[in-house]
């Protein structure tokens, strides 16, 4: 719902409508293994913050990736396949 209400949908009380909700900030609490998480600064899909917001409420060990320029699309064109293949590595 969160997501739905920072894109295009914003002008609609799209929480209303929706019957499928995904509580990601309650359930990546719940990780307890090493996580990778790598966030487009220009996308319009899920906003920039709300990776960060994920992030933060994650457990470590913990790796954030920003990638600068990235959109929900073209993420790998990016870097962003490197940075998790260098991670996997570690």
């Amino acid at each position: 719902a969160d997501t739905a209400h920072w894109t295009a949908y914003s002008l609609f009380p799209v929480h209303f409508l929706l019957k499928d909700h995904y509580d990601s900030l309650k359930k990546i609490a719940q990780i307890n293994t090493r996580l990778f998480i790598g966030h487009g600064t220009k996308d319009q899909t899920v906003p920039y913050f709300m990776g960060e917001k994920m992030f933060q409420s994650a457990n470590e060990p913990k790796t954030f990736f920003s990638v600068e320029g990235g959109t929900h699309q073209n993420l790998p064109e990016n870097g962003f396949l490197k940075q998790v293949l260098k991670w996997l590595e570690n």
